[in-house]
């Protein structure tokens, strides 16, 4: 059994990190400023009230831990866009020197598709509206992948591509080589299964690697993935394991994955055909841009 300290556990990646890691045995603690859990934790999951960004919380955190997983989000709100984000780099630099007074030597950090030096796999297509709204978030993750990468730790940063949430399925793409990196959809559920098997296999291994499972704005996306008829919700999509499909003129809500309030309805407007994709809709509306937060 190994003792998992998850940063931003509460919700997305880090919550579905702590229910993986419990149904294969582990002990976990989900640290996280609301210290709230959702029912079906509650009981097996230690709940940890704490700022990632306090050095005397994240000691008090790592108290017995074996190894951190760090899934930070960031507000929806439009300062992501004017003002600069320092959210992923000031909890990075409390915690690796804070691991290390603790003995604790293993960590898993999720950032993703676009940061660090995967920003030059961001194809043409994506590359506008990535600078656009996401250019102050991946800077920040940038300065964060460095610093892990430059500290004496075992870990192992994770990129996924555009995140829904649908059940795991065990069937995604790791991509470990900068020239098999691409942007793509993949289940918070996906990735929190790769994190805890890396974690079971005790294989870090200070890679860096993109997570998907359909690849997007390519041949096979155009081919095999989807077919879009502008206004309709008939959009054609590979099936996904229990994932509820809208039927015949309903109009999918839009965005309920990674962004929200006025950045949803601007991009609503702006991609009315696309609104109806029935796959959590981030992904139909940007055509595959990176995630904002896990």
């Amino acid at each position: 059994m190994t003792r998992i300290l998850v940063i931003g556990g509460s919700q997305g990646i880090g919550l579905a990190v702590c229910q993986a890691a419990i149904a294969n045995g582990h002990s976990v603690r989900a640290m996280s400023r609301s210290g709230r859990l959702p029912e079906d934790v509650r009981g097996t999951c230690e709940a940890f009230i704490g700022d990632a960004r306090n050095s005397a919380d994240v000691a008090r955190a790592l108290d017995g831990i074996d190894v951190v997983v760090q899934a930070l989000g960031v507000p929806v709100s439009l300062d992501l866009i004017f003002k600069p984000v320092t959210l992923f780099s000031e909890a990075t630099r409390v915690l690796l020197p804070e691991m290390k007074r603790a003995g604790v030597g293993k960590l898993v950090a999720v950032t993703g598709f676009g940061a660090g030096d995967s920003q030059e796999s961001v194809n043409i297509l994506q590359r506008l509206p990535f600078r656009m709204f996401l250019k102050n978030a991946y800077d920040d993750k940038s300065i964060q992948e460095a610093l892990i990468a430059k500290s004496e730790l075992e870990w192992l940063i994770v990129r996924p591509g555009v995140l829904m949430n649908c059940p795991v399925s065990g069937n995604y793409s790791v991509l470990l080589r900068p020239n098999e990196w691409r942007n793509g959809i993949v289940a918070r559920q996906d990735v929190a299964d790769f994190i805890v098997k890396r974690i079971d296999a005790n294989a870090l291994n200070c890679e860096k690697p993109v997570i998907i499972r359909y690849p997007l704005l390519g041949a096979k996306l155009r081919s095999k993935m989807l077919t879009l008829q502008p206004h309709r919700c008939d959009a054609v999509v590979p099936p996904m394991p229990r994932v509820q499909q809208p039927t015949a003129g309903e109009t999918h809500r839009v965005g309920q994955g990674c962004f929200g309030g006025a950045l949803k309805r601007l991009l609503a407007h702006c991609c009315k055909p696309l609104s109806c994709y029935r796959v959590d809709c981030d992904a139909a509306l940007l055509a595959g841009l990176p995630v904002l937060f896990p």
